[in-house]
């Protein structure tokens, strides 16, 4: 955020008396990134219970929603703390990133204990990442 304002206060206008006034255009372009800008946070979940870690390489927020994104290093992958993590939080959409072509599945699985653990899955190639937000909304 510094260096878009070190940007803008360079695009000053001297005037009379040594003052400097920032042009119209910037003067709203400047508060658009202000009032509309907010510095995006990753987080990643653990469960450290004895005998069964999981973890979730990161979770997003989209509005109210929290969204879990495995990423995986070829077309398939175990998604067992995945499993987990949807059934403890009880969530309805997930994430993962792999090397397979995007997709969009309704996985319905049963826990060790046989209880039914149900959400939809997208998965969406390495190389759209930065398409999240857009695919998931």
């Amino acid at each position: 955020m510094l260096e878009k304002f070190r940007y803008l206060s360079m695009c000053y206008k001297k005037t009379k008396g040594n003052k400097f006034k920032m042009p119209p255009i910037l003067t709203s372009w400047m508060f658009k990134i202000t009032q509309y800008y907010i510095d995006p946070e990753l987080y990643y979940w653990v469960r450290e219970k004895s005998g069964s870690e999981s973890e979730i390489d990161y979770l997003i927020q989209l509005n109210a929603r929290i969204i879990p994104i495995e990423v995986k290093s070829g077309t398939t992958g175990t998604l067992r703390s995945l499993h987990t993590f949807m059934k403890t939080k009880r969530l309805k959409k997930a994430l993962r990133l792999n090397a397979d072509c995007p997709s969009a599945t309704n996985v319905k699985v049963k826990d060790h204990t046989g209880e039914l653990i149900e959400y939809e899955l997208i998965s969406l190639p390495l190389y759209l990442a930065e398409q999240i937000y857009r695919f998931i909304s």
